[in-house]
């Protein structure tokens, strides 16, 4: 991994650099918290986000401004939210969700919902283009009629691919973060297999949560750091704990007799 700085206590990442691949528009504030903890941030964005928002909640407000429709009404309906990035960016259009998982994934929102919905309920449900069908399919074996809308759809985005490529071959790169399955795929499927295995050992992965490190490992890249609860401020601090760690090992190794 690249040479750590000083690092202290308060500043666990001083000397690191930490890769984030998270879209650009939404990396800010994950940025901020690993440049804080000391990290150097070299932005590489592998997905960029059309209607650029939290899970659909600014095509929302797109759309409902469109039809001169209010956001009072979706808040009169029973709103579900899968994390509390959702539940706050919903909040500042004073919709305040009625469920929102302590696990932030589609089937702990499933087994939620499985206590509110019955049959024939009618269930609108604003979500990324490509993504993964649990939510329909389980939603509708509870015998609801569920409208799927795509809220946005993400392609990937190549560019400083050679600058990225160079600073991972030449050691400078200490972590690459990866905050969903889209951004795991893009990065890796710009690599070929024998430069990502030239990377283990030496840069570590971290994952946001057991979906995003699944696919990072379809790629031959297992994850080495991932919080326990599957949020960014969550992840910004297990890269931090991480590498506090690493350097804590490292000043207890004996030294080796010349």
């Amino acid at each position: 991994m690249g040479r750590a700085g000083r690092a202290t206590a308060e500043r666990p990442l001083e000397g690191r650099t930490i890769v984030v691949t998270r879209a650009r528009a939404q990396a800010q504030r994950f940025v901020e918290l690993l440049e804080a903890a000391g990290a150097r941030v070299l932005q590489a964005p592998t997905i960029g986000i059309i209607f650029t928002s939290v899970n659909g909640v600014a095509m929302v407000d797109r759309r409902l401004a469109a039809r001169s429709t209010a956001w009072p009404a979706i808040a009169r309906k029973r709103v579900a939210a899968i994390g509390p990035a959702t539940a706050d960016a919903l909040a500042e259009h004073g919709v305040r969700p009625e469920i929102v998982p302590s696990v932030y994934r589609a089937e702990a929102l499933v087994d939620r919902l499985r206590a509110v919905v019955t049959p024939g309920d009618r269930v609108l449900l604003p979500r990324a283009k490509e993504t993964r069908d649990v939510l329909v399919v389980e939603l509708r074996r509870l015998g609801a009629s569920v409208t799927e809308v795509p809220a946005y759809q993400t392609r990937r985005i190549e560019d400083g691919v050679v600058r990225l490529r160079e600073a991972l071959a030449s050691g400078a790169v200490d972590a690459v973060t990866f905050t969903s399955s889209s951004t795991a795929r893009n990065f890796a499927e710009q690599f070929s297999d024998q430069e990502r295995r030239a990377w283990r050992g030496r840069v570590a992965v971290a994952s946001i949560g057991p979906i995003t490190a699944a696919t990072a490992a379809e790629y031959g890249l297992p994850t080495d750091v991932m919080p326990s609860e599957y949020t960014i401020p969550a992840l910004a601090r297990a890269v931090a704990d991480y590498f506090a760690r690493a350097a804590w090992n490292a000043g207890r190794r004996p030294r080796r007799s010349v």
